[in-house]
């Protein structure tokens, strides 16, 4: 982003500088969207382990579906 503000002395035009903060935040909301899919997928395995386990019960990897987010 500081880059913006290095291409000339004159300044930049705000417009410029609001349009790269909107895309930057939009980049930031997607990959945090992706984090907490990935948290509650990955919660919602441990829980179901933990139910599992202690019945004897084991789980095959196609029971737990492909890995979060890949």
């Amino acid at each position: 982003m500081r880059h913006l503000f290095a291409q000339s002395s004159e300044g930049v035009p705000q417009d410029l500088v609001l349009a790269a903060l909107d895309q930057r935040l939009k980049e930031i909301d997607e990959l945090a969207a992706g984090l907490a899919s990935q948290r509650a997928e990955t919660l919602a395995l441990r829980e179901q382990l933990l139910a599992e386990w202690p019945a004897g019960r084991c789980m095959a990897q196609k029971d737990t579906g492909p890995p979060a987010g890949r």
